[in-house]
């Protein structure tokens, strides 16, 4: 509450006062959105063959309603003062965040470190969430009208958060399906050290494997010997084949990813 919730099949869309339900799908080839307006007798259908580039087909299906419904049904939607919590709401709220539509068990459960947004309290009490951009790329500015409930600078777009004791448990976003909500992500889990130390870690051994022949190499040119006998010779040399296997294992693991999305 107070955005759009989740029917049978279908989701919620109301918008300037009018009862909207419809859904939307992707596949590889094929992109569409219905939405329906039962009351006025009128649905609109989209379908595209294409995702465009850098996405912008999602951004079109956004549009085409909400620019069709601000030109055939138009509502005025009052601007709202800024709250006097918009600051302690906003430092509340910030913090890194995962989708509710996740892989949560198996190989691709990886992947969530990827996909986690954060969201930004700025100083003057608004708040920017690292995923929710226009499709110029620029990040939306939020400013709270309600408790715990945010307008961006259009007035177009609302976003919500449940808070129990004193702290966020969820929040929503209006212009993503209702069967989507971002939760905060346990500490173990936060991308925001994992993903610094998953880089150090491909640093180090990227540097193990590059300095294994420039070692040999060098000592060929200064006619040296391998320094090393017998079962330190053995672990050196597995040490750097293990870290050889480790980056393909990852290279292959980014291959497999790429093509399932």
């Amino acid at each position: 509450p107070p955005l759009n919730g989740m029917a049978l099949g279908f989701y919620h869309e109301d918008r300037n006062g009018h009862s909207i339900v419809g859904h939307g799908g992707d596949l590889v080839a094929f992109h569409s959105d219905l939405h329906l307006l039962p009351d006025d007798h009128v649905g609109v259908f989209i379908s595209m063959n294409s995702p465009g580039r850098d996405g912008a087909v999602e951004y079109i299906r956004l549009e085409l309603l909400q620019r069709f419904m601000d030109r055939y049904f138009p509502a005025p939607d009052p601007v709202l003062p800024t709250t006097a919590t918009a600051k302690a709401h906003a430092q509340l709220m910030a913090g890194q965040y995962w989708s509710s539509r996740r892989s949560d068990t198996g190989f691709l459960r990886a992947m969530n470190l990827f996909g986690q947004s954060k969201v930004t309290a700025n100083a003057d009490g608004t708040m920017t969430v690292s995923d929710a951009k226009d499709a110029a790329g620029a990040p939306y500015v939020w400013r709270e009208v309600a408790p715990f409930v945010w307008k961006d600078a259009s007035n177009q777009h609302s976003l919500a958060a449940v808070v129990e004791n004193g702290r966020v448990v969820r929040y929503a976003q209006d212009f993503l399906a209702p069967f989507m909500v971002s939760l905060p992500v346990p500490a173990w889990a936060s991308a925001a050290w994992n993903l610094p130390l998953l880089q150090a870690m491909i640093a180090v051994l990227l540097c193990v494997v590059v300095l294994w022949p420039i070692q040999a190499i060098v000592r060929a040119r200064h006619g040296r010997p391998f320094p090393l006998k017998g079962r330190t010779a053995t672990l050196y040399r597995l040490v750097r084949a293990t870290a050889l296997v480790d980056l393909l294992a990852l290279g292959g693991y980014a291959l497999l990813v790429s093509q399932i999305g």
